[in-house]
């Protein structure tokens, strides 16, 4: 798509330019400079936009993969947090069940408990 933009205002200004250097003469004088300009006026114009446009696309594009890198990015904290949670639990619950002498698996205590959040949170 960037080359696309970027070359068809380019080439488009070119069909434009080529039929008007037809018996045209190019000298180095200032009224040669003067006439090139006043001629090819539309050409330029056109050419220029694609400098514009290419950024414009360029810019665009930047932006999808920045949306792309934010998910990601979410993703990898939510489960990062899952897991951080998940150890803290299980931390915080194998003192108390040696304390009372209860034979409990942490993981699936948690997995009771936290059920309907890890379902809520783990889809972004």
């Amino acid at each position: 798509m960037f080359w696309f933009a970027t070359l068809f205002p380019l080439i488009l200004a070119f069909c434009f330019a080529y039929p008007l250097t037809k018996g045209l003469e190019f000298t180095g004088t200032v009224e040669a400079y003067s006439n090139f300009i006043s001629i090819f006026k539309l050409p330029l114009w056109i050419a220029s936009g694609s400098l514009i446009l290419g950024v414009t696309v360029s810019r665009l594009h930047s932006s999808e993969q920045r949306a792309i890198t934010i998910k990601q990015s979410i993703n990898q904290n939510n489960f990062s947090n899952y897991l951080n949670h998940r150890d803290h639990f299980q931390k915080y619950l194998t003192p108390i069940s040696e304390h009372l002498s209860l034979d409990v698996d942490p993981f699936k205590i948690y997995g009771i408990i936290f059920l309907v959040l890890l379902h809520h949170t783990m889809q972004v």
